[in-house]
């Protein structure tokens, strides 16, 4: 059995001359790069990005949602024909003097 005494010592990794001296300098500017960017939190980001869709179908939805807007008496009066008019005159209970005092 071998003793560790005549193993030999050779090493098989060879390191560049100087090596251990630089590294401690490369080292510190790496993490000097790294500390002077400031991260940007995206909070505006995603508050578009969820907020402005909402936004969007809450636009649609009071245009297509809103109730039309009343007509005009006269244009309703004018869409009526004088036979359905008639009609309707000669069926309901309405004699002329109470037809006169609504519109007078």
């Amino acid at each position: 059995m071998k003793k560790l005494e005549d193993i030999p010592k050779n090493h098989p990794f060879k390191v560049p001359e100087g090596y251990f001296d630089r590294l401690p300098g490369i080292i510190q500017s790496r993490v000097a790069e790294k500390s002077t960017v400031k991260e940007s939190k995206p909070y505006f980001r995603y508050a578009l990005q969820y907020a402005l869709p909402v936004l969007i179908l809450a636009v649609v939805a009071v245009i297509y949602l809103e109730p039309p807007a009343p007509e005009d008496v006269d244009t309703m009066l004018a869409s009526v024909s004088t036979e359905q008019l008639a009609t309707y005159l000669e069926e309901s209970e309405i004699t002329t003097e109470e037809l006169l005092k609504k519109w007078i």
